[in-house]
């Protein structure tokens, strides 16, 4: 029996959360290729209208169902989710890619997963992947393949810690900087930062609820002109 709350590769992280979240553009439907425990999901205090989660795992795909009732999980390889479903990708639709890494870039080069993926399946992927037009996130190890292939896709490094040791991995996005976010309360650079902008956000809306009322529908309705 898998337990979820150690699920292998999970980024149900302090401050790994807080970065994927961080640069998660404002989407109508939410996809994972490779849900696994589908941490980042549950996270995510603003819900798509839409979630579609998938994975090749039955035992994974059961606790999907009972966890997110109200979504849709599947049961199929990512090739051909992402034939079946492209009816469905739109431009609000945001795609998170987390799949099983390349044993290159694990240590020992060990099998983790019931469900690996080889060098030509990635390849696969990524090739699929970068012919979509809605907004997809990808996240993997650094390295020469997902470097080289994803190099005009916009990349930011993370450290993540796996049992006492770091791993320099990369969100790949084929989306800008400039773009709404699902949700902003995970917003800042670290613990301190988003700290920092909580206070900020605090006293900016002190101001607003001590102002008379008139006057505060006033500066809210020019906030919303902007």
């Amino acid at each position: 029996m898998i337990d979820f709350d150690k699920y292998t590769g999970h980024k149900n992280v302090d401050g790994v959360k807080h970065k994927i979240i961080n640069q998660i553009p404002k989407h109508n439907t939410y996809i994972e290729l490779f849900a696994g425990s589908a941490s980042i999901l549950s996270n995510i205090t603003v819900p798509a209208a839409n979630i579609i989660l998938n994975d090749l795992d039955i035992n994974v795909v059961q606790y999907l169902k009972n966890k997110f009732p109200d979504g849709t999980v599947k049961n199929i390889c990512s090739a051909e989710f992402l034939k079946t479903e492209i009816a469905v990708l739109d431009l609000k639709t945001f795609i998170f890619v987390d799949p099983p890494y390349l044993h290159s870039t694990r240590p020992n080069n060990v099998n983790i997963y019931n469900f690996e993926m080889n060098l030509d399946e990635h390849i696969e992927l990524i090739t699929s992947l970068l012919e979509l037009k809605c907004f997809v996130m990808v996240i993997h190890p650094k390295c020469n393949l997902y470097d080289e292939m994803f190099k005009d896709w916009r990349i930011i490094e993370i450290k993540i810690r796996y049992n006492r040791k770091t791993s320099i991995e990369c969100l790949y996005m084929n989306y800008s900087d400039e773009i709404d976010l699902q949700c902003y309360d995970k917003l800042g650079l670290n613990c301190w930062d988003r700290q920092r902008i909580k206070r900020k956000g605090d006293r900016f809306v002190n101001k607003l609820l001590n102002l008379p009322m008139q006057e505060r529908n006033y500066i809210l309705d020019r906030i919303k002109e902007m």
